[in-house]
């Protein structure tokens, strides 16, 4: 990648307090080209861009007005160019997932949040084939495998009855609360955090179904 002003700071906060540079996002992208590549063949992503430490991020969905982006192996060098921080892709219509967001508010305990994350697995487990688990900025992602393609706006009613039932007072479905059951992957257009993609905090999304226990995912996963 050919990285103009490579030592720019374009995002700052808790995890990198001196900073993360364009070339130490591009370095990292440029790593882990491949699995990003695998990840997102043939699917429309959109893309959080940081210009500056003090910028807010912004999202990319199209190329131009009306070209969504797709990323291969011509243009990832071009598009990934140091400004963006995260990728996110788009979820399927028909969906074979379900997709939870999980987001916390910052006075919620790890033992809270791995808690939280158990009672969705436990209300989810036996409408799905099989759960997976990855890491967000605020949070978890969490997957449930359907046993065939579903329409996405049906699918996404259908979640949504099973949690108006069964989520605990503690967890609420209305966005920024001190722990949201989000679905908003699950809206036309909507999305994740590709896995081995950065999210917008600069973390390393990253599958931890195997063992959310043992992780804070908004520590365990930074690239410096």
């Amino acid at each position: 990648m050919n990285i103009t002003n490579p030592d720019k700071i374009v995002l700052i906060n808790k995890y990198y307090p001196k900073g993360l540079t364009k070339k130490d996002i591009a370095d990292y992208y440029n790593k882990n080209k491949k699995l990003i590549l695998s990840g997102c063949v043939n699917r429309p992503v959109f893309l959080f861009m940081s210009f500056s430490k003090r910028s807010k991020i912004v999202v990319k969905r199209h190329l131009n007005e009306r070209q969504l982006i797709f990323l291969n192996s011509n243009n990832y060098d071009k598009i990934l160019n140091g400004y963006v921080i995260s990728i996110s892709i788009e979820t399927p219509d028909p969906t074979p997932y379900w997709c939870i967001d999980l987001d916390y508010s910052n006075n919620v305990s790890n033992l809270e949040k791995i808690d939280s994350l158990e009672k969705i697995i436990e209300i989810i487990k036996d409408h799905t084939e099989n759960i997976r688990i990855t890491n967000s900025s605020t949070g978890y992602h969490v997957y449930g495998y359907l046993n065939r393609k579903q329409n996405l706006a049906s699918s996404k009613k259908v979640l949504l009855s099973i949690l108006k039932m069964s989520v605990p007072g503690n967890m609420s479905l209305t966005r920024n609360r001190r722990i949201t059951v989000d679905l908003s992957p699950m809206n036309r257009r909507g999305g994740s955090t590709l896995i081995g993609s950065l999210t917008r905090s600069g973390i390393i999304c990253t599958d931890i179904t195997e063992n959310y226990r043992d992780v804070i995912p908004e520590r365990d996963f930074t690239i410096k």
